[in-house]
């Protein structure tokens, strides 16, 4: 079996010329003899060699325990230092590495020299130093403080009187002796430590329970109302789908309605045509009829024996004239017929222009949209003609901003990188700038958004999961950026102020990417306004509105309270 100490030697050291003892033979090493012998001598020479010193070495000077057999005295302490297989190291372990690489051999030679003028010089494996400063007393005591040896310990030496010292001594005291010699001090207060950090945690954890169970039930409360939201979304599109279908199922029923009218006004017409001509027929009777009643009233006086004859002629004319009369008011009827079909076709070239109208209003949405589109299209290239004079603008920021613009760039050239950028947008500062005839309110709508103006949206939750890991993995300094989840897809906007003091809201100064819009919205509720001579005005809208104004020079700030 081998241990730790391996020989002990002691050269001119007061009676000792040159004694060496093996201390790795047996777990326990007896010296015995007379008194005077130098047995105690051999205890005082082995705290000189592990860096300490027994009750004797403080009472006396050093250079009284240089011997009579030379002019210096040395104490020499050879250590085992083996490896341990299971862990890949060896038994004596230290973090300094200029110490460590000197110690890591099988053994290690600890030498302890005294001068003639009391000065201990150590050597450790024949050499002086380590690198270019000398080795001192703090390089053995760390030799074997890695080993869990403390020198200091009230137990690790018993010299004459410790063990009677320590048995009358109070259970407190025995305690703290035993903490001392078994290292454990330092657990016992870092267990003290921990237990008042955890009674304080306990503390804090009581408000913030309720905090969350409030927040618990905020959030129920809000989801079924977002609930109730969608619900009524869905069914006001189903309305509008109705409201279409309805729309096309009437016009269908104007058409078929105004097939049937002309298929009438056809009908009607040969109708017409056939009483007109019936007409012409019965007028041409007419005439002759009259003709004949003539050449009757002439030839009456001569022919009264026919004037049965002709007053029955007579009667078939009035039932002729009845008949005539029934198709007069036939043709009176069609007459009104075409008066309502006539009506008929005015309603239907009215719906007509309707829906002419309602056209022409989804033409000019699609022309709004496309304009839409080339705004956003005027704004990216805006924001590379920015990042083309990177350097120039970088000049006229300060550091903070410097620092920020910097890493909020380089995560976004990783996130590019890794086909990251569809799902995490950003920075906020690239997708918005401040609405045409707003540009006099640029710095106080910068200083409305802070830290919000670098900060990166994560539009779902496999872009949110991957930035994080990117962050993670990012060598070296990381960047001083947030990433933010933000999945709500609808957008808010906040109505304008009735307050004659303050201009407006300043996320209402803002246009781009609809997503950024619609989370400043919901995050960022300071307010712009102008300068006044009177600061009170503005101090009692701050607390009025609850919430920050900001000068249109940005050098004032009136905070709510």
């Amino acid at each position: 079996m081998s241990y730790i100490f391996k020989k002990l030697t002691l050269k001119n050291f007061v009676t000792h010329k040159e004694t060496v003892l093996d201390l790795d033979k047996s777990s326990i090493l007896l010296i015995s003899g007379a008194n005077g012998t130098g047995k105690t001598l051999v205890l005082d020479g082995f705290m000189l060699a592990i860096g300490s010193s027994s009750e004797r070495l403080k009472e006396k000077p050093l250079a009284s325990f240089i011997g009579p057999f030379g002019k210096k005295a040395k104490v020499q302490l050879v250590l085992n230092n083996l490896k341990i297989p299971s862990e890949n190291r060896r038994i004596i372990f230290v973090f300094d590495p200029d110490l460590n690489a000197l110690i890591d051999r099988d053994t290690i030679e600890i030498e302890v020299e005294i001068t003639p003028k009391g000065v201990r010089e150590y050597r450790i494996n024949g050499r002086k130093y380590i690198g270019k400063r000398k080795i001192i007393k703090q390089d053995i005591l760390t030799i074997f403080r890695s080993i869990n040896s403390n020198s200091d310990a009230p137990l690790f030496v018993t010299e004459q009187g410790t063990i009677s010292t320590f048995a009358k001594s109070s259970p407190r005291k025995k305690f703290e002796v035993l903490l001392k010699s078994t290292n454990l001090q330092y657990y016992l207060d870092k267990i003290l430590e921990a237990q008042s950090l955890l009674r304080q945690s306990l503390q804090e954890l009581t408000p913030l329970t309720n905090a969350l169970q409030e927040e618990e039930r905020k959030l129920s409360m809000y989801r079924a109302k977002y609930e109730n939201y969608i619900q009524k979304q869905k069914l006001e599109e189903y309305k509008k789908s109705l409201e279409t279908e309805l729309f096309w199922a009437r016009v269908v029923n104007l058409e078929n309605l105004q097939h049937s009218i002309l298929k009438e006004i056809d009908k009607k017409k040969h109708e017409l045509e056939h009483i007109t001509t019936r007409l012409e027929e019965l007028k041409i009777v007419y005439r002759q009829t009259n003709s004949e009643i003539t050449q009757i009233e002439d030839e009456i006086k001569e022919r009264n024996a026919i004037i049965n004859d002709l007053q029955s002629q007579q009667m078939k004319l009035e039932a002729k004239k009845e008949i005539l009369q029934n198709e007069l008011e036939k043709y009176e009827n069609a007459k009104s017929i075409r008066q309502s079909i006539s009506a008929d076709k005015k309603r239907y070239y009215e719906l007509v222009s309707k829906l002419n109208q309602d056209i022409t209003t989804i033409q000019n949405r699609i022309t709004q949209v496309r304009n839409e589109i080339k705004s956003m299209e005027r704004m990216i290239n805006e924001y590379q003609s920015h990042m083309g004079d990177k350097d120039e603008l970088i000049e006229k920021m300060s550091y903070l901003e410097r620092l920020l613009f910097t890493d909020a760039l380089a995560f976004k050239e990783k996130l590019i990188e890794a086909e990251l950028d569809e799902y995490v947008i950003g920075p906020i500062f690239s997708m918005i700038n401040i609405k045409r005839g707003f540009e006099s309110w640029e710095l106080s709508v910068r200083i409305a958004l802070r830290n919000h103006f670098y900060s990166f949206l994560a539009v779902n939750e496999h872009g949110y999961v991957h930035a994080k890991k990117l962050y993670d993995k990012w060598k070296g300094k990381k960047p001083n950026i947030t990433v933010i989840k933000f999945f709500d897809k609808t957008t808010k906007f906040r109505e304008p102020l009735n307050n004659p003091y303050v201009f407006d809201y300043a996320v209402n100064l803002i246009e781009g990417d609809s997503r950024v819009v619609s989370y400043l919205n919901k995050v960022v509720s300071d307010v712009v306004a102008q300068d006044t001579k009177n600061p009170l005005v503005l101090t009692n809208a701050a607390v009025s509105l609850k919430t920050n104004i900001i000068t249109q020079d940005g050098t004032v700030q009136y905070l709510r309270e």
